[in-house]
């Protein structure tokens, strides 16, 4: 479904549209949110959206702060330790799935306690 609105979004369509970053940065944004979880996966879009785009050289030299090299392998080595961090200490990302209570649940809870 992403790749058909990415489709009507850009009205073409490249190989070289989906370099590898493409699919790092998305895979970092769901395990950032949270695998399991639509609100979780959209969190970590917005936050990895922002740390993108606040630690852009240009963005960076708006307040004030010049760095001497190519920033962008910083960034890369930041979504690379986000992602080991998240999965070593935070393995359902920040907002955790909730399981859904349904009439069958509850029915299956009460079973199990006797």
């Amino acid at each position: 479904m992403a790749g058909s609105l990415y489709t009507f979004y850009s009205q073409a369509i490249f190989p070289d549209d989906f370099v590898p970053f493409v699919t790092f940065f998305v895979l970092t944004m769901v395990i950032l949110g949270g695998v399991a979880n639509n609100v979780g996966a959209v969190f970590g879009a917005i936050v990895l959206s922002l740390f993108e785009r606040f630690s852009q050289a240009s963005t960076l030299a708006i307040f004030g702060i010049t760095v001497g090299f190519d920033i962008s392998y910083l960034r890369y080595a930041a979504m690379g330790a986000l992602i080991i961090l998240m999965l070593t200490f935070r393995p359902a990302g920040l907002i955790a799935e909730k399981p859904v209570k349904t009439p069958l649940y509850e029915i299956l809870k009460q079973r199990l306690k006797k």
